[in-house]
């Protein structure tokens, strides 16, 4: 009997959640404990795929695997940059995880490109749907050091025209939904209509396209992939594997394809991960199913029928593509009194200012480049490292400004991140989602407006107008992006702010997102508790190379109450004369006066505000917390008191008992103490007493993190330490499976385990050692 055949194609994507003004995703509170969506999904999801954990009999972790050698997958270009930057192991291990399956699959690799951005091809214009498509690829080739053989195709959004893309750039296969199936029929025989997803999906089909050129096409198991997705398919390993093998065919060689975005493996789905690697597992003592990838079958099984496909339809839209572009009906349903009338006057707006970007572009084009279409097309080396700018810059530019080609292609860049597809798809334009895509709107504007001297905005703002949210305090689109977009912009002065005030807090930093320090000189003078630092700073973007020197004066109070004067600077003498008898009211008159631009603490992004309170109100809160402190001893008996006695404790004496033990715990985990937190914890749930813990697992999941990255690398061996974090880790409740992980990977490293620590951990953690 000939074996079935099954993939498992994940498609692992977010949006860029970067202030495209800055390169720097802000801190999205709705993540917490994590600092943003990208962390808290890279914890729950794309870093334990690469060490999904398998258990033995009685319990204990024996084993992890790549996921990413085994599944298919595709991964957004604009997450994989995240990924590299901010997670290098996770990326690593992706890569590595495509290396070890080329061993595995004949040599074909279990990864498959993506756009550039996440936009709705089939909707957009022919240049960006090109451009979009060769940047995947280039993106791809970067990454993975080999060319791709599929593409995941956005939201499955398919017309003829993109599948020619596709095919002219050397892509040998998509992956679509059973429901986007026209008509299918074996080679010389007749059409057989295929429409209400009656296509069989065990069998890879082919399209034959206009030009000549041929498009491999696999369509989905629809059952699976949504049980999957959002049924109870992944409840272990064992009852997925036991569904897949039903739906199996006997005979023939069958291909079943399960496909889901790839979050579903941890973050939508709890271990979901490990279910998907015990399923792996099994796999080798099955002798009827094969594991495979599209690449593979498709070497050894090339079509032998071909299908005609739905027109402009895709894998979420029941309509087509109507969800991206008009009022459908499709949504996620969080108020079944909301409309989606919002959507066609955004995609219209947008659609607007592309096309009277490229003109323009053009227009300016012409003078800078020698071929403006193979400048954009190469600019994607300069995205991926910016060390071949000057080298595209000696290959590329005709005449004029550096900086001025750049800011072109950064034009370019924005116009293709602004239809990311996402603003599109939920339910209101209010939400983060279409607010991002708005923001990269707002640059593209404002790069046009300060270096080509075409001001968008005006009208840009005109037809947002009509994008209406169905929350009233919102408004429409037009409030939106005054309220949500703007107060992000961040020009070079108050990108400077940060950096100056960074420094003043000691943590000099030479970047900020894409901003660059290129020099810094800066003396500091002191009056009691209030500071002075006068200097010069020169800073860069190093997307456009717009540089910026300034001179710059800040003034601390000592408390909440700061100035920064930047720009040109003329009574430097004299700010320091007046700060050096004490009249600090006179130094910041002084600089406000004398400065070409003012920032106070109300300039800083909200997370840098948070941060700058916490510094500035550090000696303050010290001394608050000692007192405090000291009425514990005589606090804990008269709760434990009323406690006994069913007395409701006043409400002032409740808030200041939650204070104390707010403070106690800040100060159990400044000492790595867990005797204290468990004794300050125990305390609490006893007077039934309840503050926030937030910021505190938050900070200690940062700490942990740090230990176990280097613990990996062979860099972190203070296993004591390690030992304190994980128990204090454990109090906090904060998921240790990261810290089981990296801990058997680090034993399975080992000849011998000699420390007491470690085999301490070992046992806690439940490790097989």
């Amino acid at each position: 009997m000939k074996s079935g055949f099954l993939v498992i194609h994940g498609h692992f994507y977010q949006p860029p959640r970067e202030n495209p003004y800055i390169d720097f995703v802000e801190k999205e509170p709705s993540a917490s404990p994590f600092h943003d969506w990208n962390h808290r999904i890279t914890h729950e999801c794309y870093a334990p795929n690469f060490w999904a954990r398998l258990y033995g009999p009685g319990g204990g972790l024996k084993a992890v695997v790549n996921n990413y050698s085994f599944m298919s997958f595709d991964i957004g270009p604009t997450l994989f940059r995240w990924l590299r930057k901010n997670a290098p192991s996770v990326y690593q291990a992706i890569i590595q995880g495509d290396i070890e399956s080329r061993k595995r699959f004949s040599g074909h690799g279990s990864a498959i490109s993506h756009p550039y951005s996440h936009i709705i091809l089939p909707l957009a214009h022919e240049e960006d749907k090109d451009l979009n498509v060769k940047w995947g690829i280039e993106e791809f080739k970067f990454h993975f050091k080999r060319n791709p053989e599929g593409m995941w195709l956005p939201e499955c959004a398919v017309d003829t025209e993109t599948l020619e893309v596709l095919a002219k750039q050397g892509i040998s296969f998509v992956i679509l939904s059973p429901f986007q199936a026209k008509r299918a029929k074996r080679f010389g025989e007749y059409w057989q209509e295929a429409e209400g997803g009656r296509i069989d999906p065990f069998r890879p089909y082919k399209v034959k396209l206009p030009s000549g050129r041929e498009m491999s096409v696999f369509f989905f198991h629809h059952p699976l992939s949504m049980g999957v997705s959002f049924g109870d398919l992944l409840k272990d390993g064992e009852w997925l594997l036991s569904q897949i093998k039903l739906a199996m065919p006997q005979g023939g060689s069958p291909i079943l394809s399960i496909v889901t975005d790839g979050e579903t493996f941890g973050h939508h789905k709890t271990f979901g991960e490990m279910a998907l690697a015990y399923m792996f597992s099994k796999l080798k003592d099955q002798k009827d199913i094969k594991l495979t990838v599209f690449g593979e079958f498709l070497e050894k099984h090339p079509p032998t029928d071909e299908v005609q496909i739905q027109e402009k339809s895709s894998w979420s839209c029941s309509h087509g593509l109507e969800r991206w572009k008009d009022d459908c009906g499709c949504s996620c349903n969080l108020n079944p009194q909301w409309n989606q009338k919002w959507r066609k006057p955004l995609r219209e707006a947008l659609d607007w200012l592309r096309e009277t970007l490229r003109v323009s572009l053009k227009s300016e084009a012409t003078q800078v480049f020698f071929d403006f279409q193979k400048a954009k097309e190469d600019y994607i080396q300069v995205i991926l490292d910016p060390e071949k700018k000057d080298q595209f810059l000696k290959e590329h530019l005709r005449a004029g400004p550096p900086q001025k080609a750049l800011v072109l292609l950064e034009i370019e860049r924005e116009s293709l991140l602004m239809f990311t597809s996402c603003a599109w798809f939920f339910d209101d334009p209010s939400g983060i989602e279409t607010i991002l895509v708005l923001k990269h709107a707002s640059r593209a504007i404002d790069l046009g407006r300060r270096f080509l001297g075409f001001d968008l905005e005006r009208e840009f703002l005109e037809r947002l107008r009509e994008v209406k949210s169905n929350i009233p305090e919102k408004g429409d689109g037009e409030k939106l992006y005054l309220k949500e977009v703007l107060p992000h912009k961040v020009d070079l002065k108050r990108g400077a702010f940060h950096l100056i005030f960074r420094s003043f807090m000691g943590k000099d930093e030479s970047n900020f997102g894409a901003l660059r320090v290129k020099d810094k000189k800066e003396e500091e003078f002191r009056w009691g508790k209030a500071t002075l630092e006068l200097g010069q700073m020169e800073i860069e973007d190093e997307r456009t190379s717009e540089k910026g020197k300034f001179s710059f004066s800040l003034l601390s109070f000592g408390d909440h109450n700061l100035v920064c004067g930047i720009g040109e600077i003329n009574g430097k003498e004299k700010i320091k004369e007046v700060f050096h008898k004490g009249d600090l009211s006179g130094s910041a008159l002084l600089i406000k006066e004398t400065s070409e631009e003012v920032f106070t603490l109300s300039a800083l992004l909200s997370e840098f505000q948070e941060e700058a309170v916490e510094f500035l109100s550090e000696e303050t809160f010290q001394e608050i917390g000692e007192v405090l402190e000291g009425y514990y001893e005589r606090l804990l008996p008269l709760m434990g008191f009323m406690k006994k006695t069913d007395s409701e404790p006043p409400y002032a004496l409740l808030k200041l008992a939650e204070c104390i033990f707010w403070i106690r715990t800040k100060k159990a985990l400044e000492k790595l103490s867990p005797s204290l937190l468990r004794e300050v914890l125990r305390e609490a749930k006893e007077l039934h007493l309840k503050f926030d813990l937030s910021n505190f697992r938050a900070k200690a999941l940062t700490v942990l993190d740090e230990c176990l990255e280097g613990l990996l690398r062979g860099e972190f061996t203070d296993f004591e330490r390690l030992e304190r974090l994980i128990e204090l880790s454990d109090l906090l409740k904060l998921p240790l499976g990261k810290a089981q992980a990296y801990l058997f990977m680090f034993l399975k490293r080992q000849k011998e385990i000699q420390s007491e620590v470690l085999l301490r951990l070992a046992k806690k953690l439940s490790i097989e050692v």
